[in-house]
């Protein structure tokens, strides 16, 4: 793995409370989704937990380069939400705003260290982590419709 690829896997991991902390406080209070700002305590650690998860497994991707291990947070993630009954749309709503977190995360990794990145480096993690967010929306969405298919 390339160096300044190391160095921003391991500062995405040391900001993951950070950047989990940001998705919850974002939640507005829904009484449809299970992500309401308004779920109980026990809820919301259990969000905090799967974000975190969800959040090695993509930081993994860039360490590793492989899109294979996105696939069991996906179904677990995906049946737990179907079953109960949590809207689709929902979901891919806090997708693209933790996308956008993450996002923001590596742009601030890049403005500290821009002067030992390369140009080039950039468009690779943007790309990295661009298909791993498309990739584990396919899955989810795919692992969601086998459960909410099965239930009718």
């Amino acid at each position: 793995m390339h160096k300044m690829t190391e160095k921003l896997h391991d500062f995405l991991l040391e900001h993951i409370d950070e950047m989990s902390q940001l998705w919850l406080d974002w939640r507005e209070v829904e009484g449809y989704s299970i992500c309401t700002a308004g779920a109980s305590r026990e809820t919301t650690e259990y969000l905090r937990e799967q974000n975190q998860y969800f959040t090695r497994t993509i930081v993994n991707v860039l360490k590793e380069g492989s899109l294979d291990t996105l696939s069991s947070w996906a179904q677990e993630t995906a049946t737990k939400r179907a079953e109960c009954g949590d809207p689709l749309y929902g979901s891919i709503h806090y997708f693209k705003k933790f996308h956008l977190i993450f996002l923001e995360r590596i742009e601030t990794f890049v403005d500290l260290h821009q002067s030992r990145i390369k140009y080039e480096d950039t468009f690779s993690w943007n790309r990295v982590v661009n298909e791993a967010f498309d990739r584990m929306i396919e899955l989810f969405t795919m692992y969601y419709g086998q459960v909410a298919d099965a239930d009718f």
